[in-house]
């Protein structure tokens, strides 16, 4: 999510976001050496927070949703700007991850070049054909095209693939088209239907979810958030903390029911927060900037630290919690973490001046490509470099860190960059407010309604099915890269 262009105080969200990003690739590196001698609480924290990374992720997403889009006009629009955000590195990704899977055997040097060769091609093919040759109307039909392709590939997922036996979509069918149906379900993020198709890269998870709020952000967050504003506070809290038990339950049924606990309910409260505190900073910059004011005078000083407490206290908790609460946990962690979040946009703290480095700044700044880009360099190194002790083990680290903030720079500048320096056309809004049919769409009654009868629909087909998400057999589920050292990825 990109921030307001013209909000320096933001580059602290920036630092917080490189902080983030550092957490996760730390996380699937092989820190086993490097561990054994650092103490067992900062091993932890280094090479065991990708989690809280993807949480602190979430939170600035929810946040600068709620700040530079209050109320968009146009629910399409918006998720048309969010989809030439992410999709045109994303699909790239997917397309390099899928030609890793076909080609295990390919020399290292090759498989860099994949790294590199598409990423230009589809910089060619984005900035050079579609974005300078394409009018505003052919790109929104480009952008309609997708939904739909989401929308068709989501339902041979779930009512052809997951109708039938996971044996006939592992070995039975023609490998084209088996292959062909990983690559297309990958690319358009309609993995959580099922759990016949394995991901292509460990990360792609935490996309579902963020897409997942850009669908529902315009056209049901927006409209229950309007609806709530004028009312008492104290109401307000109470829709926040309600919203605890019902994400509780929401991830009791990804996990019994739905099969989609990839999603990892508990952890998108984060983006819930993050909302809150965007609508916040919206009406209330002033105060929040001016956090300092309401503490005592050492409280400046020492909230470096109180951000690494808050960031280490989570692992140990949830060390000693009991299985059954640990999803509470998560949720419930949501609010000190959102509490760092606006410390953060008080430049009079020391840890907003942390945050404001550059090289923070720099990493949050092309975050967005480090994660898609470090986990196929540790892929390419593992065949490449064998860790059998402390020296190696670091030299390792060092490697893989230099050479995926190398390739972040590189997709960065080719396929992000572009995106903000897009040109301002004028937004096509006229069928907002004044066609009364767009208005009753967008009403929370109508939303809920359309939905329920197809969730109906949906299970009602997929129960026909012994082989589907309320079956107990294990289906074929290989992932490409499998990061075992953390069940989130």
């Amino acid at each position: 999510m990109e921030q307001n262009s013209t909000s320096i105080r933001l580059h602290a969200l920036d630092g917080i976001r490189g902080i983030a990003i550092l957490l996760v690739v730390l996380n699937h590196v092989n820190g086993t050496y490097i561990g054994h001698v650092l103490p067992g609480w900062l091993g932890s924290i280094l090479f065991g927070s990708g989690v809280t990374g993807v949480s602190l992720l979430f939170a600035l997403s929810g946040f600068l949703m709620a700040y530079i889009y209050p109320n968009p006009i146009s629910g399409l629009h918006f998720l048309q700007k969010r989809y030439t955000r992410i999709f045109p590195l994303f699909i790239t990704s997917c397309a390099i991850m899928l030609t890793f899977r076909e080609m295990p055997n390919l020399a290292w040097y090759r498989e860099f070049f994949v790294l590199l060769g598409f990423a230009f091609f589809s910089y060619v093919l984005w900035v050079h054909i579609i974005k300078k040759y394409a009018s505003a109307r052919i790109k929104r039909y480009i952008f309609l095209g997708f939904i739909f392709l989401q929308i068709f590939i989501g339902a041979f997922y779930l009512f052809w693939v997951m109708r039938h036996p996971a044996v006939l979509f592992a070995q039975q069918l023609p490998t084209f088209i088996r292959e062909g149906t990983i690559g297309l379900v990958n690319a358009t993020l309609t993995l959580p239907l099922g759990d016949y198709i394995p991901m292509l890269e460990g990360v792609y998870w935490s996309l579902v979810s963020e897409v997942l709020f850009y669908i529902l952000y315009p056209f049901i967050c927006v409209p229950i958030i309007n609806f709530f504003i004028p009312r008492k506070r104290w109401i307000k809290i109470a829709v926040i903390l309600f919203l605890i038990p019902f994400f509780a339950g929401m991830d009791i049924l990804s996990h019994r029911i739905f099969i989609l606990s990839m999603l990892q309910i508990p952890i998108c409260y984060y983006f819930v927060t993050g909302i809150v505190l965007g609508y916040l900073f919206k009406k209330h910059e002033k105060k929040i900037t001016n956090l300092h004011q309401f503490f005592p005078g050492f409280f400046s000083s020492v909230t470096l630290i109180l951000f690494v407490i808050i960031i280490a206290a989570k692992l140990f908790i949830l060390d000693v919690t009991n299985p059954s609460l640990i999803s509470w946990v998560q949720m419930i962690w949501a609010f000190p973490v959102t509490f760092i979040m606006a410390v953060s946009l008080d430049h009079q703290t020391f840890l907003s001046k942390i945050l404001n480095s550059r090289i923070l700044v720099f990493l949050g700044t092309i975050s967005y490509s480090i994660y898609l880009s470090h986990t196929p360099i540790i892929y390419i190194m593992k065949s490449l470099y064998t860790v059998n002790n402390l020296f190696t083990n670091i030299i390792q680290l060092l490697i893989v860190v230099f050479l995926t903030i190398l390739v972040s720079i590189y997709w960065y500048q080719l396929l992000e960059r572009p995106y903000f320096k897009r040109d301002k056309v004028k937004e096509i809004i006229k069928e907002h407010r004044a066609n009364g049919l767009v208005n009753f769409i967008r009403k929370p009654a109508f939303i809920f309604s359309l939905l329920g009868c197809i969730y109906l629909i949906a299970i009602f087909n997929a129960y026909q099915s012994n082989f589907n998400f309320f079956s107990t057999q294990v289906p074929f589920t290989n992932v490409t890269f499998n990061n075992s050292a953390n069940p989130y990825f």
